[in-house]
């Protein structure tokens, strides 16, 4: 029990400790086993819903409690799932004119800028109350957009996210908000990456990145420069992809994002591992996975950073590890609704068990990975989860002697393959074939 907390698998942890528990309810043992328990769930990540957070944070404003407002902002980051405060109460006021929002988003902005110099929230409600009721009407008309955006990345439907990312930055720009407008592209550029289109998306947030700088909005900042790194990283430049993520830990640190922190930390692992220096990356993903360790974290978040130390662990042939890690992200998983983060636990967690030879139970997990990524709306995404569904089947096929069903599935691993972006992955398949 306590090895599973250091490690960091708090779910495990938990069942372990309450197991020792019906073997030893009295003991000194005992009761360090209940203190566990109780330090546990204190840090238990809260799936709070959007409209929680923005009454917590209202109640907190009209308090004028200004270090534990400061506290939710900080810990409060993440855009896609609404759960960044701060836009939430720009959207609110887009929505209901209700001018109490307003006043609630000027006061956010000046706690943050108070404490990190970064006035981005700040400007922002500042330019809302200096534009007429009909332009504030179409700014939430551009909210609308974003938000549509947000459920359709969430759907991996990227390629209808980009258009509404689009829709909204014409709307911002249309009405002089050029803060939004901003903000819009940078979910733009993060399309255009996951639509392998890298030039358009390193052009976009490089010329974000100069935006804020000029400007020193360090939050939006530390995002494009991530990002930046991750086009990079694609392009196998990884000296500049650690540059980046070095110079977005940074920016991200300067104002307490410690859900960009933990993400950057957690793909610097990624970088460091894919350069076959696994032992490094574990550093990384112990700090990425101590982020992780309050209430509000992002469950998101902590899902990826548990598929890569779950890939470390893989790579190190530490198997059971691997295991215990792909475990916790499955339970996890259970309050996260994107399929994409469901494709990739099924994924490593039949590569984990072909590695250990449970072929049987490695292929119903496959078989399950190939069916679920014909639910995905994105094609491109499809066909990418698709193919690598396909390719470890194959691979499981070969490890047992059944070529003649591997060729099949080499195969159609080629076929759905998408040359333009996984190299690797092709060469791979084909080896497979040719072998």
């Amino acid at each position: 029990a306590l090895c599973l907390q250091l490690m960091g698998v708090p779910n495990q942890a938990k069942e372990a400790w309450n197991e020792y528990l019906k073997l030893d309810s009295k003991s000194k043992w005992a009761d360090e086993a209940k203190e566990n328990l109780q330090k546990l769930e204190a840090q238990k990540s809260i799936s709070k819903t959007k409209e929680q957070l923005i009454q917590e944070f209202l109640t907190s404003y009209q308090r004028n409690n200004k270090d534990e407002s400061w506290l939710m902002l900080s810990r409060s980051r993440e855009m896609i799932t609404g759960k960044l405060i701060s836009q939430q109460l720009a959207f609110s006021f887009s929505a209901t004119g209700n001018k109490d929002f307003l006043q609630a988003l000027s006061y956010a902005g000046e706690v943050e800028f108070e404490k990190t110099g970064d006035s981005f929230w700040k400007d922002l409600a500042e330019y809302y109350r200096t534009i007429s009721g009909k332009k504030m009407k179409n700014i939430g008309q551009g909210h609308q957009f974003l938000q549509q955006g947000y459920e359709l990345n969430l759907q991996g439907n990227f390629k209808d996210a980009f258009i509404k990312y689009e829709a909204a930055r014409k709307v911002f720009n249309e009405n002089g908000n050029i803060l939004e407008s901003n903000l819009a592209a940078y979910w733009v550029g993060h399309c255009d990456y996951i639509k392998t289109n890298l030039e358009n998306s390193k052009k976009e947030l490089k010329a974000l990145a100069e935006y804020c700088k000029k400007n020193n909005y360090q939050w939006l900042l530390s995002h494009a420069l991530f990002w930046i790194g991750v086009n990079y990283g694609s392009e196998k430049q990884k000296s500049k992809t650690i540059e980046y993520y070095k110079d977005a830990l940074r920016a991200a640190e300067s104002v307490s994002d410690f859900y960009n922190a933990e993400k950057i930390l957690s793909q610097t692992a990624e970088e460091y591992r894919l350069a076959g220096r696994a032992n490094v990356s574990l550093n990384y993903l112990e700090k990425s996975l101590n982020l992780s360790n309050y209430a509000e974290s992002s469950l998101r978040q902590k899902s990826r950073t548990y598929d890569n130390l779950v890939r470390a662990f893989y790579e190190l042939k530490s198997y059971q590890t691997a295991l215990v890690y792909e475990k916790e992200n499955i339970l996890l998983l259970e309050e996260i609704k994107d399929i994409a983060f469901h494709q990739i636990s099924n994924i490593q967690l039949g590569q984990i068990l072909t590695a250990q030879k449970k072929y049987a139970e490695a292929l119903k997990v496959f078989e399950k990975s190939k069916e679920n990524a014909q639910s995905i709306q994105d094609e491109g995404q499809k066909r990418n989860y698709g193919s690598i569904s396909l390719l470890q089947i194959g691979h499981l096929q070969s490890a047992i002697g059944d070529c003649k069903n591997a060729l099949i599935n080499y195969t159609e691993a080629i076929k759905f393959h998408d040359s333009s972006r996984y190299k690797a992955r092709l060469y791979d398949a084909h080896k497979g074939r040719l072998f």
